[in-house]
């Protein structure tokens, strides 16, 4: 290395070990103190205001709601228990131990939490059974009767 490289790349590190210092000082003042955290949208409907009907077991809770505008109705069930099959579908049938092609599909679990769905204007006329069925098994995993007054625990679990 020639005498005149040698000045110059001593003064380009003695300007890196001053500049680096100071970018990196700069830079964590530069971080934002309250870190925003966005919470995803929710897609379920509001709840309708008047249960009607309820069951639960140790894995599901089942509300039917109803008391929405036009006499419509809504299926709420909530998962406490993490699920173990990948596609849980809901069905709801008018006959005790019926199968699920007998009932009518209401829609999808696919996480514990709470799901809504609606059912427009269905007959309250008598109690309604719910299968919890996994398409992948054709197995029926549980399934949850559904009658009047609050906190019945009636399921048969399979």
């Amino acid at each position: 290395m020639t005498p005149s490289l040698r000045k110059y790349h001593r003064l380009v590190w003695r300007l890196l070990s001053a500049a680096i210092p100071v970018v990196f000082i700069a830079a964590v003042v530069a971080l934002p103190q309250i870190v925003k955290v966005r919470q995803p949208l929710s897609y379920q409907a509001a709840a309708l205001p008047k249960v009607w009907k309820t069951a639960s077991n140790d894995s599901f809770i089942a509300r039917w709601r109803n008391g929405g505008p036009d006499g419509e109705q809504q299926l709420e069930v909530e998962v406490i228990k993490p699920l173990v099959t990948p596609a849980t579908l809901v069905y709801l049938s008018e006959k005790p131990g019926s199968l699920p092609e007998q009932g009518t599909l209401v829609g999808k679990l696919i996480m514990t939490g709470m799901h809504r769905f609606r059912l427009g204007k269905a007959s309250t006329d008598h109690a309604y059974t719910l299968l919890f069925f996994d398409p992948i098994k054709s197995k029926v995993i549980d399934t949850l009767s559904l009658s009047e007054g609050l906190n019945d625990k009636t399921s048969n679990k399979q």
